[in-house]
């Protein structure tokens, strides 16, 4: 089966979302998510010392790139499963700021490095 964008509002972001000083950036879960459906999420912190600490269970690491000390860009996946509203992702760096974008797919096969 092949991959598709879920749509309507299958994507998802937050801007400024590490400047409240907590370290946290929380990513909430795009709507119309279902069991089985391949869940990306692409954090992008300010500096390339702002790195994830704490990644939310059930999460891989598919890729990262980190442009000299200016930024860090790192892409994670898993397979929704009965998810909760939101994940939260804790940096180590606080009151730095940092963003993400969050997109579901259809048509994952369930197993396998999908990214």
């Amino acid at each position: 089966m092949a991959y598709a964008l879920r749509s309507p509002n299958g994507t998802g972001s937050g801007g400024n979302a590490n400047t409240n000083g907590t370290g946290d950036i929380s990513v909430t879960k795009p709507s119309g998510v279902a069991n089985g459906d391949l869940l990306v999420v692409v954090i992008y912190a300010e500096t390339a010392a702002n790195t994830v600490k704490t990644v939310p269970s059930g999460w891989t690491l598919a890729g990262s790139s980190t442009c000299s000390t200016e930024f860090v860009v790192r892409i994670y996946w898993k397979i929704a499963a009965s998810e909760g509203a939101s994940w939260l992702w804790q940096m180590n760096t606080t009151g730095a700021w940092a963003t993400y974008a969050v997109a579901a797919f259809t048509g994952a096969t369930g197993s396998g490095n999908f990214v």
